[in-house]
């Protein structure tokens, strides 16, 4: 049977306690919301519709919040229009399921994905180029020098930096990284049993942050089976086995989109990400195309990522409209084609 799918309109109290309680029994569902806020008559506005500027509740605040999660201890008794509003968002934000499963108006994302014939809707393609990388086989050059997805970042990646890993894996880069850079990382890893056992192994380094998501061009719920030793083959884009194999886990994916600005807003001062780092076995076919059809690449000083052309059907037409968009705001740091590359941001200056 057809999975159903599940909408809730409005993002009032009762809207956004109605997303939390499908998602909480695994339903595929977000919240749509006509404002650029959530709030529903709490959000104040100029225009007809909602509070007046001078509102304040006429229930105390003993009974407004919800079961989970109180109104801060210096909320008046009987609070003001905008104090609600703020707690909502506060609501939202706290828990990453029903942040990014909410839409605003003014939120637009444009989905979509890249083929053998999307090369023809981008001006900037240079056709003999394009057809030239077709051709290209992988670089195995670069498993005698593999550390350079590490070292490579030298001058441009110190303590202050903002990582993102999409792929926590084992955590080899994670350590890498800290030890090198001591950077801020936030990391997403879909296998649950994974995520636990980095969250246990980075505990103690509260500049390091472990997510129990993937990321892709949408948000969504879907069956994995773990592949290879140590997990390490495992992707969205493998069938899976028998039916009924023991071994078959549900992980969650978040939108690349929603993510990303979500993080430009919070953990950045200008909007700019250090880096990303994509190791994720076909992912990269999902997020970088994201990236470019949003006209998100140029807000990351540093791009990386592992190539797995094996794993998706048109794998060498995606990557290569990804080269060359790329090559339109970076500049190659390093480069082992269709295998592991790094690209660097050509307005981008040493530490």
């Amino acid at each position: 049977m057809k999975k159903k799918k599940f909408a809730v309109i409005g993002g009032g109290w009762s809207g956004l306690y109605a997303l939390k309680y499908l998602l909480e029994e695994n339903l595929d569902t977000q919240l749509y919301e006509r404002e650029s806020n959530l709030g529903g008559v709490w959000f104040y506005k100029e225009t007809p519709g909602g509070v007046y500027q001078s509102t304040h509740t006429t229930s105390s605040k003993t009974y407004l919040h919800a079961s989970d999660f109180p109104l801060p201890d210096d909320t008046p008794h009987f609070p003001k229009h905008d104090q609600i509003l703020a707690y909502l968002n506060s609501y939202r934000d706290k828990d990453l399921r029903l942040f990014f499963n909410t839409f605003f108006s003014t939120s637009t994302i444009i989905y979509g994905n890249l083929t053998c014939q999307t090369w023809k809707n981008f001006s900037y393609i240079n056709v003999t180029k394009y057809q030239e990388c077709l051709s290209w086989g992988s670089n195995g050059g670069f498993w005698a020098v593999e550390g350079l997805r590490h070292t490579a970042h030298k001058n441009l990646l110190n303590s202050t930096s903002l990582i993102i890993e999409v792929g926590g894996n084992r955590g080899h880069d994670t350590v890498k990284f800290i030890e090198l850079y001591n950077a801020s990382i936030i990391s997403y890893e879909p296998l649950v049993p994974m995520w636990k056992d980095l969250t246990k192994q980075f505990k103690s380094n509260p500049k390091i942050e472990i997510h129990p998501y993937g990321l892709g061009n949408h948000a969504r719920s879907l069956l994995i089976e773990p592949h290879d030793f140590g997990n390490a083959g495992t992707s969205i884009f493998r069938k899976l086995g028998a039916k009924n194999s023991s071994t078959i886990q549900k992980i969650q994916l978040l939108d690349i989109i929603q993510v990303i600005r979500h993080i430009r807003k919070t953990r950045t001062k200008n909007g700019i990400i250090d880096m990303i780092s994509i190791n994720c076995e076909g992912c990269e076919f999902e997020i970088l195309p994201a990236l470019i059809l949003n006209q998100m690449i140029q807000y990351f000083r540093i791009i990386q990522f592992a190539t797995h052309t094996g794993l998706v059907s048109e794998s060498s037409c995606i990557y290569c409209q990804i080269e060359q968009a790329l090559e339109r705001t970076h500049k190659i740091l390093y480069h082992y084609r269709k295998l592991w590359e790094g690209w660097v941001l050509k307005t981008t200056t040493a530490n």
